[in-house]
């Protein structure tokens, strides 16, 4: 798996003969400028432009989501960081 950003994942999958590479997407918050959100989308193309063409393309999206860190506390519980 490869972290393009904090709101891009990549994954290249075999499945039998065929290579699915699978963009993960987190779109920008509601309280993104224009200008975030307009580079968030022009990302996206870029990084679809160069996918191989024998290669299938699948995008699982979340346009609308908030990313947060979490970790275990002491407690075994999680936690907002």
């Amino acid at each position: 798996m490869e972290k393009i950003n904090e709101r891009i994942l990549k994954m290249i999958i075999m499945v039998h003969s065929a290579e699915f590479v699978i963009i993960a997407v987190y779109g920008s918050n509601e309280d993104a400028t224009d200008g975030q959100r307009d580079d968030f989308y022009v990302h996206i193309c870029d990084i679809s432009r160069k996918i191989r063409s024998e290669h299938k393309l699948i995008i699982i999206r979340d346009l609308n989501g908030k990313v947060k860190s979490k970790i275990n506390d002491r407690r075994g519980k999680l936690a907002k960081r």
